[in-house]
């Protein structure tokens, strides 16, 4: 997406127009920072973590009471139908119980490793400069900073060329009105999409984009 004319930008696909109406004299998008990229990846990876523990609830472990009031069904199948039923439910016992070892431990594994990216985010942003770490950020959009292994890795992720991956962008603070009516338009988005081939369908949608007043929406956009 482009700017596109005076506090506008624009986007075109095959089929569709996309428009984004803005204020003057304030830009709506700003250039993401390192920092501010870090700052994201880190709590990316807090949350993966909080998610990643709330999985340990299905490693919780279970005394053979449990089991015996949890599958009480199963079990009276086993003593029912197997000479050997109790060792049976034993073994099973002993299985499920690992089972949830293993879990266990690869979950702790995961959050080990998404702690030791934080704690490389956190070196890397109290350690290099703030000249640095307020550079406009090139590189790959995928921000869960899951290959921070080490500090060089995440020196690597913040200094890519601009050629090869192309700038990015976050909404400007400053360009909202924080005093104002939540339902005061201080942007409007469009979006004309052609869904289909028909020529009346052709004709409609050049009709109404014809007729739209991009200038008059704007005037609607609180100041």
């Amino acid at each position: 997406m482009g700017e596109h004319g005076s506090n506008m930008y624009y986007r075109e696909t095959d089929n569709a127009k996309y428009y984004i109406l803005c204020k003057q004299d304030m830009q709506i998008f700003i250039p993401i920072t390192v920092k501010q990229v870090l700052e994201i990846c880190k709590k990316n990876l807090l949350q993966t973590i909080e998610d990643t523990k709330a999985k340990l609830v299905f490693s919780i472990p279970e005394t053979r009471a449990d089991y015996e009031k949890r599958m009480a069904d199963e079990f009276a199948a086993y003593r029912k139908n197997f000479s050997d039923g109790e060792k049976m439910i034993t073994d099973l016992i002993k299985q499920l119980e690992d089972v949830k070892i293993g879990q266990k431990q690869q979950i702790q594994t995961q959050i080990d490793f998404y702690s030791n990216n934080i704690k490389n985010i956190d070196i890397y942003l109290n350690t290099v400069s703030e000249k640095e770490l307020n550079k406009e950020y090139y590189g790959s959009s995928g921000l869960t900073g899951a290959g921070f292994q080490t500090v060089d890795d995440i020196k690597k992720y913040v200094s890519a060329d601009k050629s090869t991956y192309g700038s990015y962008f976050i909404f400007n603070p400053a360009y909202f009105n924080q005093t104002i009516a939540k339902t005061a338009p201080q942007f409007i988005t469009i979006e004309l999409k052609l869904q289909d081939a028909h020529p009346t369908t052709i004709q409609a949608f050049k009709d109404f984009e014809k007729n739209l007043d991009l200038e008059k929406l704007k005037s609607f956009l609180v100041k």
